[in-house]
C-alpha cells in the first residue's frame, strides 16, 4: 500500500516535471554511464538488503505474515526497480523505458510461476507498451538531434 502511495506521489511529481520541461521545450535525456552503473549498484544492493528483511519478515511479525515470502528477493528487486523506473519516468530519461521492461519481464515470469495468468498476461501488455515507449523517445531523440543539426548550418 505504501508503495502505490509512493507512485501516486511520484506521478503527481512527474506531471509537474513534465509540463515544465515541456514549456521550455527541454529534450528526453539519458543517463550518464557512471551513473547508469551506480543506480544499478544501488538496486542490486537495495533488493539483497531489503530481500533479507523480506525473507525473513514472517519470522519477525508471524502474527501479520503467516507464511513466508515465495520470491522475496525477486520481489524486493521488482519493488526497487519500480521506484527508480518512476523516478526517472518523472525526470524524462529514456533509462526508465529499459528499466520497465526489465521489470515487467520478470513480472511476467513470476506471476505465471504463482499461477496468476490474468496479471501475467497484463504484465506482457506492459511490456509491449514499454517497448513502445522506448522506441518513441528513441525517435524524440533522433528528431532533436537532426533539428540541432540543421539550425547549427
Amino acid at each position: 500500500m505504501f508503495l502505490q502511495v509512493y507512485f501516486f506521489i511520484t506521478n503527481i511529481y512527474g506531471w509537474v516535471v513534465w509540463r515544465n520541461q515541456f514549456q521550455e521545450k527541454k529534450p528526453v535525456s539519458s543517463l550518464l554511464p557512471k551513473t547508469r552503473i551506480m543506480l544499478i549498484l544501488l538496486t542490486i544492493i537495495c533488493s539483497f538488503i531489503f530481500g533479507i528483511l523480506i525473507k525473513n519478515i514472517h519470522l519477525l511479525l508471524p502474527t501479520v505474515f503467516v507464511h513466508p515470502a515465495s520470491f522475496p528477493f525477486i520481489d524486493t528487486f521488482i519493488a526497487i526497480a519500480s521506484i527508480i523506473g518512476t523516478i526517472l519516468l518523472a525526470k524524462r530519461i529514456i533509462d526508465n523505458w529499459v528499466v520497465w521492461l526489465i521489470v515487467d519481464l520478470i513480472c511476467v515470469f513470476v506471476y505465471a510461476l504463482k499461477h496468476i495468468m490474468f496479471i501475467s498476461f497484463e504484465y506482457g501488455v506492459f511490456c509491449f507498451l514499454a517497448y513502445l515507449g522506448l522506441f518513441s523517445w528513441l525517435k524524440s531523440i533522433r528528431n532533436n538531434k537532426k533539428l540541432i543539426t540543421s539550425t547549427q548550418k
